[in-house]
C-alpha cells in the first residue's frame, strides 16, 4: 500500500466509528473494552486528523507554497516538538489568513487530553459516565468545524467525508426508564475522579 494522505482514511473512520459507537451505546456500559477501544481509537483518529493537517500545511509551504503563502522557516520554527498554539499560528504565517478556531480549539484541546490521558494512563485509573461519552461525541463535529477553517485559510474545498464529520447528529443519553429522573453529574464523578487535580 501507498498512501500519499491520511485525510480520506482518518476521516471515514471517523464518520464511521462515531456511527458505531452511537448505535452501540447500550453496550457502552456492559461489553467491556470493546466499546472503549473504538472510543478511544476515535479521540485518536480525531487529534491526528487536526495534527496532520497542520504539519501537511507546513510541508505543502516549503516544497509547493501556494500563490501568496510565505515559508520562514525561522519565524516557524521546527515540524516537530512543537505546542499546538505554536501548529495553529503556523496557518495565519503562511497563509495570512485569520484562523478563527474559538470553539474547535476547545473540543480539539479537551480531546487531546484525553487522548493523552488513554494513550499514557497516567493517571493509571480512567472512569468514565453516559454523560462524559455523550459530551466526547458531541464535540467531535466542533473539531471538524477546526479542520474545515484550516482549510478555508488554505484554499481548499470542503470535501465530503469532513461534510459528512460536519453533519455528525448530536449525541442524547436516553435512560432505559425515561419516566425516572435522572440526577444531574456531579463536578467530581466520572472522568473527572480519574484526572489529576489541576493546578491552582
Amino acid at each position: 500500500m501507498f498512501f500519499t494522505s491520511f485525510e480520506g482514511v482518518l476521516y471515514e473512520n471517523v464518520v464511521e466509528l462515531h456511527d458505531r459507537l452511537v448505535s452501540g451505546s447500550d453496550d457502552l456500559l456492559l461489553r467491556g473494552p470493546r466499546w472503549f477501544n473504538d472510543l478511544r481509537v476515535l479521540v485518536n483518529d480525531v487529534v491526528a486528523s487536526v495534527d496532520i493537517a497542520l504539519s501537511y500545511l507546513y510541508l505543502l509551504a516549503e516544497y509547493a507554497p501556494k500563490a501568496g503563502w510565505k515559508f520562514d522557516r525561522e519565524k516557524l520554527g521546527p515540524r516537530h516538538g512543537r505546542r499546538m498554539k505554536d501548529k495553529l499560528a503556523w496557518v495565519h504565517a503562511i497563509t495570512g489568513q485569520h484562523l478563527d478556531a474559538r470553539e474547535g480549539r476547545a473540543a480539539f484541546d479537551e480531546l487531546r487530553e484525553l487522548r493523552n490521558h488513554l494513550n499514557h494512563f497516567d493517571p493509571p485509573c480512567v472512569a468514565y459516565s453516559v454523560d462524559d461519552a455523550a459530551h466526547w461525541l458531541n464535540i467531535v463535529p466542533e473539531v471538524g468545524k477546526l479542520l474545515w477553517q484550516v482549510r478555508r485559510c488554505m484554499g481548499e474545498p470542503l470535501s465530503r467525508l469532513l461534510v459528512r464529520w460536519l453533519l455528525l447528529r448530536p449525541v442524547v443519553v436516553v435512560p432505559r426508564d425515561p419516566s425516572r429522573p435522572r440526577p444531574a453529574q456531579l463536578p467530581t464523578a466520572g472522568y473527572s475522579s480519574t484526572r489529576w487535580p489541576q493546578a491552582p
